[in-house]
């Protein structure tokens, strides 16, 4: 009823609360409002200061039922006021605009609710419209330009206006340092040199590293960034599914803080794009004053992968190295590739201050050889020595080492430990002067195979090796080396006579020892050296003279010399003295006076360890049982027994030594007797003994008949003790 009177008399409708709307909205639903009562609530809504939701509704569906441009004015006049800007509210802006209804900031409206598509071509009103500046805000302003740059080629009417228009734009917006998909697109488009200022140069260089994120989890409130050249991350909000963000270095890693404060990384789905082209070296940069710690890293890290080497790569490291926050591991990166760049690359006359910059408690030992290398060349030897004691040499250059070393041991030949272990090290690559070779004789200890190598080259440099060949003597003679290095060094040693007679008689006693227990050939200066010893009457051990003896049993050629047979009958005699016989002195029968003690016994003998308890176990001829004793150890290891043996007569033996150790058995006939210089009781028996054998009984006769004389003058003449 109420809906009939107001079309029949719609100036009766004067507010629009609750009710009108209720009455109206019914009519609407079932089609029964009429037109001149449609425009007559157009009018009265129109009317009020801002309109509710319920009034904006009753508009569209009015406007929609009428198509009346009235209408349609009221209608965008409140959806300004109340702001919207939906995606629903666009169809009416853009009617409006089409139908060209002039309302206040409708084209900053249709522009906020539009559809934000580059491609779609929008009307000629509303670009002539935004040729003037407006109040329209720089995210709808921004995709209008890349509207119109995307779209030039169909507004070649209006673009021309547009261009300067948007290159100004551009140019405030990197100012601003703004960035969105629409911006995106125009950078591209606009940058160039003459928009890279003082005040842009900072934001486009940031550009070239600029990427698109978008995470997929909608509890994502920010983004972290961690570089692992710097100790602490940075953090970016995230206010929206995306947003742009600078990634300066391929290896850092991207984590997320959510909505519950966690930090989450693989659990966050998102998607990672590139936005502008790789950067390269960013030298068009750098005459501006960008203070960019990123940059700087990114510059660093670029200069090195593409081996660019020139004196402003040398400031770019060393302006990282100051950044404040750096890590101890990037640090240490940055000091190896200074070290580098000094290694190949700077010449300057002097490296005292480079030095200062360098971090070198923090280096590796490749790096520490290179630095040390680099100031060895310098001349800063002090510097070099404190690095050497840091990090050790072993990765120094052998030249560099060497031309160090000689300078240390010309300021300086003190024994120390560093020259010591340097020397060697320098020496094994055949690396050596006097001064090196004369410090190396002084102090080098090391194998006998070394030693003796120093010795060599020592001698080549005509450097004095008495020292060193003390060392070597006793090194050798001490791990029981039996080489003719060894006799070489001594043969030098001994006839240079400035020696000590203690290694002297060391060297006789060795090698007698070798000769005589182990039978190995001696050095023939060992018996020159007993010969002298003996002359000058400097004691030697009697093994000396017993090695000597044994050699002249074997050289009797040598006893007709009258000084070698003095001294030889000498030492027999005083040998035999001491109740040391042994089996060689048989040989001497015929050359020296062979002692009674010594004269016709067979002597066997054992050679081992003096601490030793050796048992003989003999039989002669035909016994069966074995006699047993115990035998006497004379000297250095030489176990002796005698036993008297006539013409014939065979002897079975075995020694038993340690825990019951049984030694082969050996055989020893008496078959040497001789009838030359015989005059013992000894030699008659023996020659009775073969006259015997051969059936000589005229000759055994009157060898009976004298054996049987002398043996009766004998107890005649002497009494018995």
């Amino acid at each position: 009823e109420a809906l009939n009177i107001y079309n029949e008399q719609p100036d009766l409708l004067r507010v629009m609360n609750r009710f009108e709307v209720q009455v109206i909205s019914e009519g609407i639903k079932y089609g029964i409002i009429s037109k001149r009562l449609a425009e007559q609530t157009a009018v009265v809504i129109g009317n009020e200061r801002s309109a509710t939701g319920s009034h904006i509704e009753l508009l569209k569906r009015l406007y929609e039922q009428f198509d009346e441009d009235s209408m349609l004015e009221v209608l965008i006049v409140h959806m300004i006021r109340a702001g919207i800007t939906d995606k629903d509210s666009f169809v009416y802006y853009e009617k409006a605009v089409l139908r060209g209804i002039r309302i206040t900031r409708l084209y900053e409206f249709y522009m906020a609710s539009i559809r934000k598509d580059i491609s779609i071509r929008l009307p000629k009103i509303v670009l002539m419209y935004f040729t003037y500046d407006s109040g329209v805000n720089y995210t709808w302003k921004s995709y209008l330009f890349a509207n119109i740059v995307y779209n030039k080629e169909q507004y070649k009417d209006v673009y021309e206006s547009y261009e300067h228009i948007i290159e100004l734009y551009v140019y405030e917006q990197l100012k601003q340092e703004r960035i969105d998909e629409y911006l995106v697109y125009l950078y591209r488009e606009f940058i160039k040199p003459q928009l890279v200022k003082e005040d842009t140069a900072a934001f486009i260089a940031r550009l070239k590293f600029m990427y698109h994120i978008t995470c997929f989890d909608g509890d994502v409130k920010a983004i972290i960034v961690k570089y692992g050249e710097l100790k602490e991350p940075v953090i970016y909000e995230l206010t929206g599914k995306d947003t742009y963000i600078p990634v300066y270095t391929k290896d850092c890693s991207i984590a997320f803080i959510c909505e519950d404060g966690c930090r989450r990384r693989n659990t966050v789905g998102y998607e990672l794009e590139k936005v502008f082209d790789e950067p390269e070296d960013m030298s068009d940069y750098d005459r501006f004053n960008i203070d960019d710690k990123y940059m700087l890293i990114y510059k660093a890290s670029y200069y090195r992968r593409k081996r660019i080497y020139k004196i402003y790569t040398l400031d770019i490291y060393k302006k990282a190295l100051k950044i404040q926050d750096i890590s101890e591991e990037y640090k240490k990166k940055l000091n190896s590739w200074m070290i580098e760049f000094y290694a190949d690359y700077y010449n300057a006359e002097s490296f005292t201050e480079e030095y200062k910059v360098i971090d070198t408690y923090n280096l590796s030992i490749k790096d520490s050889a290179g630095l040390i290398e680099i100031l060895l060349d310098y001349g800063m030897y002090y510097e070099a020595r404190q690095l050497i004691d840091h990090y050790g040499y072993m990765y120094v250059s052998a030249p560099k080492l060497f031309m160090f070393m000689v300078h240390e041991l010309e300021a300086s030949g003190n024994t120390e430990e560093y020259k010591n272990i340097i020397t060697e090290h320098i020496f094994k690559n055949h690396l050596y002067n006097e001064i090196v070779l004369a410090y190396m004789v002084h102090n080098f200890n090391g194998t006998s195979s070394d030693m003796y190598a120093v010795w060599k080259a020592a001698k080549s440099f005509s450097v004095k090796t008495d020292e060193l060949s003390e060392r070597i003597i006793s090194q050798m003679m001490f791990t029981g080396a039996y080489s003719g290095r060894l006799a070489e060094v001594f043969g030098d040693y001994y006839k240079n006579r400035a020696g000590s007679n203690t290694i002297v008689k060391a060297y006789a006693a060795y090698n007698s020892f070798n000769y005589v227990i182990r039978k190995r050939k001696a050095d023939p200066m060992t018996f020159n050296v007993i010969e002298n010893a003996y002359r000058d009457k400097i004691g030697l051990p009697l093994l000396c003279y017993v090695a000597w003896l044994k050699d002249i049993s074997d050289n009797t050629d040598r006893l007709k010399k009258s000084d070698i047979n003095n001294m030889a009958q000498s030492i027999l005699t005083e040998m035999c003295e001491k109740e040391l016989v042994y089996d060689f002195y048989k040989k001497f029968k015929g050359f020296l006076n062979i002692p009674y003690n010594a004269y016709g016994v067979t002597v066997i003998e054992y050679y081992g360890m003096p601490d030793r308890k050796v048992e003989l176990h003999y039989r002669v001829n035909d016994e069966r049982k074995y006699e047993t004793a115990v035998m006497k150890c004379d000297a250095c290891g030489i176990f002796t027994h005698r036993l008297i043996m006539f013409y014939d007569d065979k002897v079975t033996y075995y020694f038993t030594y340690g825990d019951n150790e049984k030694s082969q058995e050996y055989n020893l006939l008496c078959d040497d007797v001789s009838s030359e210089d015989a005059g013992g009781r000894f030699d008659a028996i023996n020659d009775c003994l073969v006259s015997e054998e051969l059936h000589d009984m005229v000759t055994l006769k009157k060898l009976m008949n004298s054996y049987l004389t002398e043996d009766y003058i004998t107890d005649e003449l002497f009494e018995k003790m």
